[in-house]
């Protein structure tokens, strides 16, 4: 929600005039916003790290809506090209930004799918790894082969070809969905209420 104001109208108004406030700090404040961030990633450990659902997490995602307003305010306004304007135009980044939402449908049924007890053969930091190529590979083929050519009208997508692709998305989807195991029922102690 944070991240959809965000991209309206009367926010980007808002940091139009932070950017003019801040001045030649507002590098230095996207810079610091950057690494607050990445500091966040590396410091909570699981749902146990304190504070994580007390705040953190939408400290976290207000943090990012900031710095990815101010960043987008900021390049639209022609400011000058510095360090964050430089990483996060890195080709490895872009490449993930426009996979980003396939690697988010991806990620978490291959974490299930791939849980460490039934990968013996691989240690836990090589698991994680393969886990990451895997979600890539898919986050990658299903950004090219289905979600581009849907979104920019792809001649193949159309007609009787894309509803045999429909139909095979939607079987490989209903077989991903019968793989999943059910959650656990939720137990609650209503002598704590």
């Amino acid at each position: 929600m944070l991240g959809a104001s965000a991209a309206t109208e009367p926010a980007r108004r808002l940091f139009a005039a932070l950017l003019r406030r801040l001045g030649r700090a507002a590098g230095a404040v996207m810079l610091l916003l950057g690494a607050g961030l990445l500091s966040s990633w590396l410091l909570v450990t699981g749902t146990d790290s304190p504070g994580l659902f007390t705040g953190g997490l939408f400290a976290h995602a207000a943090a990012s809506a900031l710095l990815i307003g101010l960043c987008a305010e900021h390049h639209r306004s022609g400011g000058r090209h510095g360090v964050l304007r430089a990483v996060l135009e890195f080709p490895g980044l872009t490449w993930l930004g426009r996979i980003s939402y396939s690697l988010y449908l991806w990620h978490w049924p291959v974490i299930v799918l791939m849980e460490p007890g039934g990968i013996a053969l691989f240690g836990e930091w090589t698991h994680t790894l393969l886990v990451i190529v895997v979600s890539l590979t898919l986050a990658a083929g299903s950004t090219h082969l289905i979600e581009n050519p849907v979104r920019f009208r792809a001649g193949w997508a159309r007609g009787w070809r894309g509803a045999a692709v429909l139909v095979l998305v939607s079987a490989g989807l209903l077989c991903l969905w019968l793989l999943l195991p059910a959650p656990e029922g939720q137990q609650i102690d209503v002598d704590l209420l």
